[in-house]
């Protein structure tokens, strides 16, 4: 607990607001999500910040850079959308000064790309775990991937009142259960901690 106030004091966060911890991944070519669906992610994470005055948000960049370059086909897009995020109170901009594992070691709920290590991380660190997917044009290779997608996946119905309660609350049953199927193949002692974490 004294490390996380810590890592708060190191970004500016005094208040008791949860903290949304935002992870993206790298986009183009390259990348899991296009130029374009990054720049809707971008305009839907300017609807949530707005929209949850209550919740703090951090995004955490996986280029550790504030704005893109002219390598991206639209990043003056990019830029203008990241640009009016800074515009919040509750959005927290920070010089990355943190580390990615401290940044999700103070979130209370994470929202990731797809195909991330932070998925797992996050699930771990049972945290309850939000994936947006974008246009969802991938061939999932990856059967356990595919299933904790398949629950814990943005979708439709959720999309525009993500943080309201009452998804909160249905989503916490599923990160939970999607965290059980993640460590039952490794963790001998697991059902002992499992259930202790439903019932907490």
């Amino acid at each position: 607990k004294n490390k996380k106030k810590l890592f708060k004091k190191t970004i500016n966060i005094y208040d008791s607001k949860k903290i949304v911890g935002v992870f993206d991944n790298l986009i183009g070519f390259n990348g899991i999500l296009s130029n374009k669906e990054y720049l809707e992610f971008t305009k839907y994470l300017n609807f949530l910040v707005k929209k949850y005055k209550n919740f703090n948000f951090i995004l955490n960049k996986k280029g550790k850079e504030s704005y893109f370059n002219s390598d991206i086909s639209n990043f003056k897009e990019i830029n203008f959308e990241l640009k009016k995020l800074e515009n919040n109170k509750n959005y927290i901009k920070f010089k990355y000064d943190l580390t990615t594992p401290q940044i999700l070691s103070i979130s209370d709920y994470v929202l990731t790309h797809p195909y991330s290590s932070i998925i797992y991380e996050a699930l771990n660190s049972e945290k309850e775990t939000f994936i947006y997917t974008g246009d969802d044009n991938f061939i999932h290779s990856d059967k356990d991937y595919l299933k904790i997608l398949n629950k814990i996946s943005i979708n439709i119905n959720s999309k525009y009142n993500l943080l309201d309660k009452e998804v909160l609350n249905n989503h916490k049953i599923k990160s939970k259960i999607y965290l059980s199927q993640n460590k039952l193949q490794n963790n001998k002692n697991f059902f002992d901690k499992f259930y202790n974490y439903l019932e907490s």
